[in-house]
């Protein structure tokens, strides 16, 4: 294995724990408390990063750090809901 995908390995890894345990222990607490406890500009700016990042990865051709921002879009989205549904009663 050469260093570039081994850093490559580790910092996909890396992204993935970070949105996984990070993100999603925020997403379960608001769920639980039915309410958003993160500005809305801070959710919308992360989920737009996440989509940017995709994008520019996808067409520098670094897909290590694709997985974790499909992860990382897919739960900041469900944060962006959950300020909808809970905040701004949006979908109530």
């Amino acid at each position: 294995m050469t260093a570039e995908a081994f850093f490559g390995l580790l910092a996909m890894v890396a992204g993935c724990l970070t949105f996984i345990v990070g993100l999603s222990a925020q997403a379960l607490k608001q769920y639980s408390e039915k309410r958003c406890g993160i500005s809305i500009v801070f959710a919308g700016l992360g989920t737009a990063t996440c989509a940017i990042r995709i994008v520019y990865f996808s067409l520098s051709g670094a897909y290590w750090t694709i997985p974790p921002d499909v992860i990382g879009l897919m739960i900041s989205t469900v944060i962006l809901y959950q300020y909808g549904a809970y905040e701004r009663k949006w979908w109530k």
